[in-house]
Order: structure tokens, then C-alpha cells, then sequence
């Protein structure tokens, strides 16, 4: 999966836990219901959400094994603070993307850089 669709699921989550903060509280299922996402993708994205610390997790008894580990899911402080004041993963996205444009932009000057004192360098010796 591409880092940009992992971060779409990622902050479709936390803006859907932070606009529904009402009972029953969403779960799983629901959301991958919802969303159009396999489950088994939606529950390794609020795994990750868990282990950042932006969602609380609650395990709920399905009887469908299908759904194997279902959890209730609550919004934490940390999570809205997140989503709501630092942009949540489409901020940190574009923060790598710029990062990785930067590294391409100064490699490729560096090599620019070299290629022009090597002419320099060649034109003084013919001279």
C-alpha cells in the first residue's frame, strides 16, 4: 500500500472519531464497512492509530469470526490534538514529500556542482 492511501485511511479515521464522539462508538467493522476498506486493512491502520497513542481501543464480542478481534474505538486529547492543530498524516505526508524532494534537489546540485568544476579544472589546463 502506498504511503499516501495508508494516510488517507489513517486521517479519514480521525476525522470521522473526531466529528461522531457519540455512542454506540464506532468500531472496526463499522468503519471499514463505511469506508469501502477491508477489514483487515482498517484493523493494521487503528493498530497503528493504538500504538501512536491517538485512539483508545475497547475489545468488542462479534459472534461473525470474520470480524476476529474487533475493538470499539475512542479518541484520545492526543489524537484530536493531532488531527485538529498539526494537520494529522496529510501534514506529515507532505512534510516527507517535501523532505524527499529536498535530498533529490541538493544531490542533483551537488552533481551540477561537480560537473562544473570538473570543466572549470579541464578549461584551465587547456588554457
Amino acid at each position: 500500500m502506498k504511503s499516501k492511501t495508508k494516510y488517507v485511511i489513517l486521517d479519514r479515521t480521525l476525522k470521522h472519531l473526531s466529528e461522531k464522539n457519540t455512542d454506540p462508538k464506532p468500531t472496526t467493522s463499522s468503519l471499514s464497512k463505511e469506508f469501502k476498506t477491508d477489514y483487515h486493512v482498517m484493523h493494521n491502520a487503528i493498530q497503528q492509530l493504538a500504538d501512536k497513542g491517538y485512539i483508545h481501543k475497547d475489545d468488542v464480542t462479534d459472534p461473525d469470526p470474520q470480524y476476529h478481534g474487533d475493538v470499539s474505538l475512542t479518541l484520545t486529547p492526543d489524537g484530536r490534538y493531532f488531527f485538529s492543530v498539526e494537520g494529522g498524516f496529510d501534514s506529515l505526508y507532505k512534510k516527507e514529500r517535501l523532505d524527499h524532494t529536498w535530498k533529490i534537489v541538493s544531490i542533483v546540485a551537488s552533481i551540477v556542482n561537480a560537473i562544473a568544476l570538473l570543466v572549470l579544472s579541464i578549461l584551465a589546463i587547456n588554457d
